[in-house]
């Protein structure tokens, strides 16, 4: 018998979390988002496989209209929550995040889609950009290195659940093929828009625990930040744009 949809559990911009009986159905909230729904499922999956510790996908459904997708449910907080008014627990969580990044970046991902792919796609779509600005990104962008990484694409403290000692990491939509460096940088990107204070320490732990140059990671910014202008959130519009106007395309980094 099928599951009949419980209560809202969360809402994000694109989706709802609610009950499905012992699990979670996340449910797009717009009805064209079905080739979304198999897409996010068929990367959850191969997340899966590859032993990574993210919540079992189970099953695709049309609710009443609206294309979902069934989750083992987790229970827990985010980190974000559980990192609110607890400054001296800060470095214990971000250095927790740094390391599962580290695990998703040891894997390589040859069957997802390419990073850049998806970036110049969304770059060139960046309405607010004018179309001087996109060629200059779009030009020097060619040159940026191409990986063979997994990155999630939207690794923050609100998509990992649970403690530090078991956590989970959700919303693998955005996960693609490509360079690490990329995949810090809009961390660090998302940070300094939501959580200004932890940005710079989640960058210094990751490129001390990643062993990695911070100036590889900051040549990214003017990319990710165009990129996320397509986003449309209009929130983010004003430091987004500050961000891309003052990057160089080349040479010194922009932090």
């Amino acid at each position: 018998m099928e599951e009949a949809l419980g209560r809202l559990l969360a809402t994000g911009n694109t989706a709802e979390i609610f009950e499905w009986g012992s699990r979670v159905m996340k449910l797009y909230k717009s009805p064209a988002a079905k080739p979304a729904a198999f897409r996010e499922a068929a990367t959850s999956a191969a997340v899966e496989a590859l032993g990574l510790p993210a919540p079992k996908v189970w099953n695709v459904h049309d609710v009443r209209g609206r294309w979902g997708l069934v989750f083992d449910r987790v229970t827990q907080k985010s980190f974000a929550e559980q990192m609110l008014g607890k400054m001296d627990d800060v470095p214990r969580y971000l250095e927790c995040m740094v390391q599962l990044q580290i695990r998703i970046h040891n894997h390589q991902a040859i069957q997802f889609t390419g990073l850049k792919v998806t970036l110049a796609v969304n770059i060139a779509a960046s309405l607010p950009l004018d179309k001087l600005r996109k060629q200059e990104l779009l030009d020097t962008f060619v040159d940026m290195p191409d990986g063979d990484r997994l990155c999630h694409g939207d690794f923050h403290p609100l998509n990992i659940l649970g403690d530090t000692s078991h956590p989970v990491i959700i919303d693998w939509l955005d996960a693609r093929r490509g360079d690490p460096a990329a995949d810090v940088c809009r961390s660090y990107l998302l940070l300094k828009l939501h959580a200004a204070e932890i940005a710079m320490p989640y960058l210094d732990a990751y490129c001390r625990l990643g062993d990695m140059d911070r100036d590889a990671v900051l040549r990214w910014m003017p990319y990710l930040a165009a990129a996320k202008l397509a986003e449309g959130v209009p929130s983010e519009r004003a430091k987004l744009l500050e961000i891309v106007g003052s990057s160089p395309m080349r040479g010194a980094p922009s932090t």
